[in-house]
């Protein structure tokens, strides 16, 4: 039973509301059948859906609200994408002060919020209230998008003619009724905050769908009789062939309001159905900000110490520096800072990228295209032509780009290179297998960086915990407990007279905050320079076993042993180090 029904529980029984037979019996059937005690009430009809919600509220300590539309803030509305209010049975009201109250139907859907809060200036507060005010909130939702954008696409797609056998494709694309209704259908997705949009067409008509966060919403449906015509307009805006279903990428910019801000949007196409309904188009969707980030190795999560040795490196303006992780690690997000730290060095800068997630007016920036034969093997050897002081390398896929790389390297450019790689020392391993020259990797290798991610404690609520005898035994084996009490002294995390027995790690607990007691992610990394010993041992193709070995012997924590000073700190559970430490 979670928290929160353990809260319920004890309110209805000291409030009187239940008798203790009465709670015990629904309680037990709950058990029996799985089901949160709430629901067990509601459906045996013991209490109301809105005396359950009133309850859960004062038992939680949360506000039960109600309100009418008129005192529904259109500001408060915007902040939350329609799809996702929907779909969660949430809704923001009121907005001031720098706080936004937020209405929810189910105390469950606070997990909701918390992508919410990372990505919005407001401190969220959670209210429940009930299904005639969600109900009547929600209506107003649909009334004022409907009045932004709903109107327009319907009035506007309903003067697009389908596309005649005879009709010049770049005329139709450039319609006022067709570019009016693309637009706005961007807009409408920028105003929900979906990082993607997909139109599907099916039998009758056509669906779009938004992704909000990690899931996938339907948003409205277009006339088939448009569909033809918007696809025409979203190529021509991405530069891709017109007369043609086969598939293809490109992409558009979309400045959304300043001079200084723009959106990025990634058209994909492909046909469906063997072409009866004709072509599924997905729109990636990601905003840039021209000019710095203002990311740091400090804000990413980097020891001092790993700092101190990153900022050494590219004072040295020459090498190979790699960055290895999975898919997600934050691979990319770590090469731009570290093309954001060198943009004021008077060097020239330019990057070979699968697809360009931000724009970097400093660097100059090549997209891979496959489909035209521009490889990123073709795509860095057309870069190197141009003799870049630094170069990075989104992605070493293959034998050919990691060859070049080495070349540019070695020829006295600093490369920047991403490689899928579990850790520092498997990414030199991966060139390795590559069938790169050991010599020259061990000559020109300045650094590998590994990377990973793990999700971070909530820091509304943090119970203390021992660590759990089976969590100790699988980190001992990766993990020097020595070495990290010392970096956490060195680095003033804790006293200098700290023993392990006094540090506190926490659990993960759910509060009114969030879900399953984790808020937002943080990030592991471990630093692999290359000293003298472990240049000889690249130039013998050691294993990647022998060079981590070497690397620690020298000083470097390793990702589980970064993992675990975090942990010491309050950030994060061992539990998640664990996991990390068993998929190396």
């Amino acid at each position: 039973m979670y928290a929160e029904e353990e809260q319920l529980r004890d309110f209805l029984l000291d409030a009187g509301i239940l008798s203790r037979s009465q709670l015990d019996a629904a309680v037990q059937m709950a058990e029996d059948s799985g089901t949160p005690l709430s629901r067990v009430l509601i459906e045996t009809g013991v209490l109301g859906e809105d005396e359950v919600r009133r309850a859960m509220a004062r038992g939680l300590g949360i506000p039960f609200v109600r309100f009418t539309p008129d005192e529904v803030s259109t500001e408060a509305l915007a902040t939350i994408p329609e799809a996702l209010a929907r779909a969660r049975g949430l809704v923001a009201y009121k907005v001031g002060d720098g706080i936004l109250e937020v209405a929810l139907l189910d105390i469950g859907d606070l997990e909701a919020l918390e992508p919410l809060q990372l990505h919005t200036k407001y401190k969220i507060l959670p209210r429940l209230t009930d299904r005639e005010s969600m109900t009547r909130a929600l209506l107003h939702y649909q009334k004022n998008l409907k009045d932004l954008f709903g109107a327009r696409i319907a009035r506007e797609a309903s003067m697009v003619a389908a596309v005649q056998q005879n009709d010049d494709y770049a005329v139709v694309a450039e319609r006022l009724p067709v570019r009016g209704v693309v637009d706005a259908l961007i807009g409408h997705a920028l105003y929900q905050q979906a990082s993607a949009m997909y139109i599907e067409p099916r039998e009758a008509n056509v669906l779009v769908r938004y992704r909000i966060g990690t899931s996938v919403y339907d948003a409205m449906h277009i006339p088939m009789a448009a569909v033809q015509s918007i696809i025409l307009r979203l190529k021509f805006l991405a530069q891709l062939q017109l007369g043609t279903v086969a598939p293809q990428e490109g992409r558009f910019r979309v400045g959304v309001g300043n001079e200084h801000e723009y959106v990025s949007v990634h058209v994909s196409t492909v046909p469906v159905v063997g072409a009866v309904y004709g072509e599924k188009v997905a729109l990636h969707i990601m905003h840039e900000q021209v000019g710095r980030r203002g990311f740091t190795l400090d804000s990413l999560g980097f020891s001092i110490v790993s700092r101190q040795t990153i900022h050494k490196m590219l004072s040295e303006g020459r090498g190979l520096f790699l960055v290895c992780g999975p898919a997600g690690a934050g691979k990319t997000t770590l090469l731009y800072t570290l093309l954001d730290m060198l943009s004021n060095s008077g060097k020239s800068l330019a990057s070979v990228e699968d697809k360009v997630e931000l724009y970097l007016p400093f660097v100059a920036q090549t997209t891979v295209a496959d489909d035209v034969g521009l490889s990123f093997a073709a795509a860095l050897r057309a870069v190197l032509r141009q003799d870049p002081n630094v170069v990075m390398v989104g992605d070493i896929r293959d034998a050919e780009t990691a060859l070049l790389a080495l070349e540019a390297a070695n020829r006295g450019a600093l490369v920047l290179a991403g490689v899928t790689a579990a850790t520092a020392a498997k990414g030199v391993q991966a060139l390795l297998d590559f069938g790169v020259s050991p010599l020259t990797l061990a000559a020109t290798l300045r650094a590998s960086v590994g990377l990973r991610v793990v999700r971070k404690l909530c820091p509304k609520k943090h119970v203390p915990q021992r660590l759990m005898r089976e969590d100790v035994d699988v980190l001992e084996t990766q993990a020097d407990f020595a070495r990290i009490l010392a970096l956490l002294k060195a680095e003033h995390k804790v006293d200098a007279h700290t023993l392990w027995k006094d540090i506190a790690f926490f659990r993960a607990e759910p509060c009114s905050q969030c879900r399953g007691g984790y808020q937002g992610t943080l990030g592991l990394q471990e630093v692999m320079s290359t000293s003298e010993v472990l240049k000889e041992l690249v130039s013998r193709e050691e294993s990647f076993e022998v060079l981590e070995a070497a690397a620690r012997e020298e000083g470097m924590l390793t990702l589980v042993e970064d993992g675990i000073a975090k942990a010491a700190q309050g950030q994060t559970t061992t539990e998640e180090v664990v996991e990390v430490a068993q998929q190396q």
